[in-house]
């Protein structure tokens, strides 16, 4: 046994040959092969085994050929015994088993073997007596015997009643097990047939018990492939358990055809691609390389991760011989290889134009973008190969292999070679192999945006060298003047690249949310302090005229209609502008002044003071690069790569590459009244509160209360304010920009003093805008998306500037009330963002203003908020024995009292 170990860029191969052929025996002649991996050591590789005893050594109908196998427990370094498994001496002379197509199930942990056999060739075959024969065998990888097989040939040929074909064989190599679809205690598995009516995708559900056809039977899947000319059809699956297949193909000097099943949501049915040239061309181009000779490869998508950012992605890899410049065609093993950055390189993404069809089809995704890696062990004589995913590194390879053609071996019989060849050797170090890429949360990358869920936009340039930079927007807000009130929730949006292992903030997120209305969309920070719409500055790029750049704002009327998420490209009406093709992404479609817009990231410089981050605006036309009219090279684009941010346990927001936000939604923290021991009061408490106000809908988890403001009376000392319970309806959402009071249950003694709940974003509701002092009536509450600083002309809680005294929850002592909006440490009169806050009528002066609000509940879910004047105090006061005496010293006699937890002497 040959043995070779050969230093690589990342991973050391070994190179051996399990099956190898002597010069002048009659039992070493190999052909066919077929890989699986067992486990992360162990290895089973088969072959036909032609000319037993002596015999005939052709294909089936004219060899006497059995099927072996041989297990290596060290990754293929060394290799047991050959063990025959179909053996064909059992039968007549001119009886043959072959063409081996198997595959390791996971469930059961048993191989599954299918493959031709009998006395009559495919060629020979034209009546059911005569027809060739399918065969089923399940094998015990711990226990490699002589096994007999099952014969199905009934089975397999009346899988196509209407079309029945006159011959046919399954193709060799590993089959393909699905990731995603399982049926039972089974994941499917897929087997190629090659038969007399162009190729086939049969599968399992039960391990070979029952078959069932992919599609419709006797479909044609490959462009002009019919009438014998597409055979021999190796399939994977996609990411998105869609299958890909790759057919041997006899026609027009071609030898490769590829197409795609795509499921519907559900994988209970589907449809294939239509075959025309432009969605199934039986010669795949843009670096695919191949020689003319019809020979059997393996394809397999591996996971990997990009060297130099690490972002992790799929790669497709298919293995063929690349032929010799003397028209040798089996000569030199080949792998092409092609990157599956996201969903766009191998789906249909909705929004693709009518204009330009062929993008409609992932087969046509599927025939473009291939590189090419020249296997230098297979630098002679190759033919068939097959593959597996080893788990590690890269690819387990076993392939035909011949140093020279020899006159007893005029390149009919190979060395059955295996090789392990890393992703990184292939890729020319630009990928690895990632153990860590999960699938659910690549497939949520280059999404279209639907309402109700989180994303990372990010926008894709790239370059004419096909250098790719990304940028991911921002809300990047700054401090904006509205009468009397300085808020930070209006600034221009922005975009900014990813830099080391920076983790997102909030201001990264943004939800995508449907008017209750009129049906907009719209998008929303998930930092809860506004939404992208218009606002006022920057430069159109394309007209070079001051516009109305995207920006977030707390201003409804300001914000614009998005009309939708093209995908592709996309003509202004009636203009004179190219269409630009090759977007990767969506192009955020919006309206201004009644002309379509869609919006753009420039690339190449950052705004000045800025911190790297880069301007946004817009144009008439959707970019990845290009050039627009006015003849300047493009330096923006609106390639928008949409990334849904999966729910997550974490306590962080994530990373870039797998972008994750706390628990399942948005956090609102609650905190817990009387919670101090020492306080003496007639209603103990213990609930929990809060207040929101949000740019976007948010469902209320059932154990939390919202609340709003009923009734006031005339805003003097003692006054009632009524809370009553707010109609959230049945599904629970509070309109976006609604101000509401929350609660939820807490209990004595229970040691937590805060809690936080995490609400979803809800469908769009009707709602109701606030008035012009910013007061919601159908709250009575007022509230904040950013963080608002009052001037001290318009408020002060201890002059009685204004018209309103305002009130914030607070906690004091223990206790949590609406308390008097007080400075802060800056001397602010300051809001934080995204809260409700109530606006108290001062009739006369401050004096007559309480300083808290206090409130309990009772059984009924209705309460009254009574009032104090203390300033930030709860306002009970109680005798040294404890009996409740007022909110207030007035007209007490003098003594000693107990008001908050503490001694008073009033004199």
């Amino acid at each position: 046994m040959l043995v070779l170990v050969l230093g690589v860029s990342t991973a050391r191969a070994t190179v051996t040959n399990p099956f190898e052929w002597v010069s002048g025996t009659t039992t070493t002649k190999y052909r066919i092969p077929a890989i699986v991996r067992i486990d992360a050591n162990t290895l089973v590789a088969f072959s036909d085994l032609r000319g037993v005893n002596g015999k005939a050594d052709g294909d089936i109908g004219s060899g006497h050929n059995s099927v072996v196998a041989k297990k290596s427990t060290d990754n293929g370094a060394t290799w047991g015994d050959q063990v025959t498994i179909l053996d064909c001496s059992k039968q007549a002379d001119n009886f043959g088993y072959g063409d081996a197509a198997v595959v390791y199930d996971k469930d059961s942990k048993k191989i599954l073997l299918m493959c031709c056999g009998g006395t009559h060739g495919y060629a020979a075959s034209s009546t059911t007596d005569t027809r060739l024969k399918t065969f089923k065998a399940v094998i015990d990888p711990n226990d490699l015997k002589t096994v007999e097989p099952t014969e199905v040939t009934n089975q397999i040929y009346g899988l196509f009643t209407t079309n029945t074909p006159a011959s046919l064989f399954p193709t060799s190599g590993r089959m393909c097990q699905s990731k995603i679809i399982k049926k039972g205690d089974s994941h499917r598995i897929y087997l190629g047939l090659c038969t007399t009516i162009g190729a086939q995708i049969i599968y399992t559900d039960d391990l070979g018990e029952n078959w069932a056809v992919l599609g419709t039977a006797g479909a044609q899947l490959v462009n002009n492939a019919n009438n014998a000319t597409s055979d021999e059809t190796k399939c994977a699956e996609l990411p998105d358990g869609n299958v890909w297949i790759s057919a041997r193909y006899n026609k027009d000097g071609k030898s490769r055809g590829f197409n795609i099943f795509t499921y519907n949501s559900d994988f209970t049915s589907g449809s294939w691609a239509t075959a025309t040239s432009a969605n199934c061309e039986a010669s795949p181009n843009g670096g695919f390389t191949m020689s003319s000779s019809r020979t059997n490869g393996g394809i397999i998508l591996l996971p990997a991760r990009r060297v130099s950012d690490k972002k992790n992605v799929y790669i497709a890899v298919h293995t063929i011989p690349y032929g010799n410049a003397n028209g040798a065609d089996r000569y030199q093993l080949g792998i092409n290889w092609k990157v599956l950055r996201d969903r766009n390189d191998f789906e249909a993404l909705q929004g693709d134009l009518d204009s330009a069809p062929d993008v409609t089809y992932p087969s046509s995704k599927m025939l473009t973008g291939w590189k090419n890696y020249t296997v230098p062990e297979a630098n002679s004589y190759s033919a068939y190969s097959s593959i597996d995913d080893n788990g590690t590194s890269g690819i387990d390879i076993l392939y035909e292999f011949l140093k020279e053609s020899t006159t007893d071996n005029p390149g009919k019989f190979y060395n059955q070679v295996y090789n392990t060849i890393s992703l990184s050797t292939i890729t020319g170090g630009l990928y690895e192999y990632a153990t860590d890429l999960e699938r659910d949360k690549f497939m949520k990358v280059n999404v279209q945006p639907v309402p109700g869920k989180v994303y990372l936009i990010k926008a894709r340039h790239t370059a004419s060298d096909g250098t790719v930079s990304e940028y991911y927007l921002h809300s990047n807000f700054s401090v904006s003047q509205q009468g009397d009130v300085t808020k930070t929730d209006k600034g221009a949006l922005t975009a900014k690249a990813h830099e080391g292992t920076d983790v997102p903030d909030p201001t990264y997120y943004w939800t995508l949310s449907k008017d209750g209305t009129d049906g907009d969309l719209y998008f929303s920070s998930f930092n809860g302090d506004g939404y992208m719409g218009w606002g006022t500055g920057g430069t159109d790029y394309y007209t070079g005229t001051a516009s109305k750049t995207v920006c977030c704002t707390p201003l409804y009327s300001a914000t614009f209609k998005i009309y939708g998420f093209l995908h592709n490209a996309w003509k202004n009406p009636g203009g004179n502008l190219d269409i630009q093709t090759g977007v990767d992404g969506y192009s955020l479609n919006y309206n201004q002044d009644n002309n379509k817009r869609v919006l753009l990231v420039d690339h190449t410089e950052t705004i000045p003071g800025m911190d790297g981050e880069h301007q946004v605006n817009w144009s008439y036309l959707t970019f990845r690069s290009g050039k627009p009219n006015t003849g300047k090279d493009v330096l923006w684009t609106s390639d928008l790569i949409f990334t849904e941010v999966s729910p997550s346990t974490d306590e962080d927001y994530g990373s870039f590459n797998q972008p994750e936000f706390n628990q399942t939604g948005f956090p609102i923290k609650f905190a817990r009244s009387d919670d101090d021991v020492t306080n003496m009061y007639d209603h103990d408490d213990y609930n929990y509160y809060a207040t929101v106000k949000a740019p976007f809908p948010i469902v209320i988890p059932s154990d939390v209360t919202a609340y709003q403001v009923s009734n006031i009376s005339n805003g003097e000392v003692k006054d009632k304010v009524t809370l009553t319970e707010f109609d959230l309806g049945t599904d629970r959402t509070l309109p976006r920009e609604t101000p509401v009071l929350l609660m939820t249950a807490g209990s004595k003694g229970s040691g937590e003093t805060t809690c936080t709940k995490y609400v979803t974003l809800g469908n769009g509701k009707t709602f109701t805008e606030p008035d012009a002092n910013g007061i919601n009536s159908a709250t009575g509450l007022a509230g904040t998306l950013g963080r608002e600083v009052i001037s001290s002309t318009a408020y002060n809680d201890n002059s009685g500037n204004g018209k309103y005294m305002y009130y914030v929850l607070g906690k004091r002592n223990g206790k949590v009330a609406l308390y008097r909006l007080a400075q802060n440490t800056y001397n602010e009169w300051a809001i934080a963002k995204n809260k409700a806050y109530f606006k108290f009528p001062l009739t006369s002066s401050a004096k007559a203003a309480p300083a808290s609000i206090e409130f309990t509940f009772g059984t009924t879910g209705i309460s009254n908020i009574s009032t104090s004047t203390s300033k930030e105090n709860n306002g009970r006061v109680y005798t040294i024995d404890g009996r409740y005496v007022g909110n207030s010293f007035e007209n007490l006699a003098p003594g000693i009292y107990i008001q908050n937890g503490r001694k008073v002497v009033k004199q």
